[in-house]
């Protein structure tokens, strides 16, 4: 529920505001929900921890799609979409992995230094909402 609620919120949000701000906020809140998480009991830690990374994450999903796909013409935008793809379940992977060997307190490491390298990841600027709704129809 907290990823569609991120997704949902991240959706609004770069529209607004564009993709940079609304990525460095989806990861900052993704860190501070993972530092959270390892402390304190299931209900005072782990579970908010997890939401909150949860939310995040969701609204870091729809800046990467939306930035990756933004500027890609209509005939690529199925190859786009599936190295888009490929590309969250291989960093879902990757970052099983780094927590299986690190444990939960390294789970902050990651997404601090994605909120920082937004400027460099994501494109400047915001979709257009015109674009947007035509596109949906």
């Amino acid at each position: 529920m907290a990823v569609t609620a991120g997704a949902h919120s991240g959706g609004r949000a770069v529209v607004r505001f564009g993709w940079r701000p609304v990525g460095a906020a989806a990861f900052v809140l993704a860190a501070a929900g993972a530092a959270l998480a390892p402390h304190s009991g299931l209900w005072t830690g782990l579970v908010p921890g997890f939401a909150l990374l949860a939310f995040g994450l969701g609204a870091a999903f729809v800046c990467a799609t939306t930035a990756a796909l933004s500027e890609v013409a209509p005939e690529h935008s199925g190859l786009a979409s599936g190295v888009v793809g490929t590309s969250h379940e291989l960093g879902a992977a990757i970052g099983v992995a780094a927590l299986a060997s690190g444990g939960l307190t390294v789970l902050p490491f990651p997404a601090l230094a994605l909120a920082l390298a937004t400027a460099a990841l994501l494109p400047s600027g915001r979709p257009s909402p015109t674009a947007a709704r035509a596109m949906a129809h």
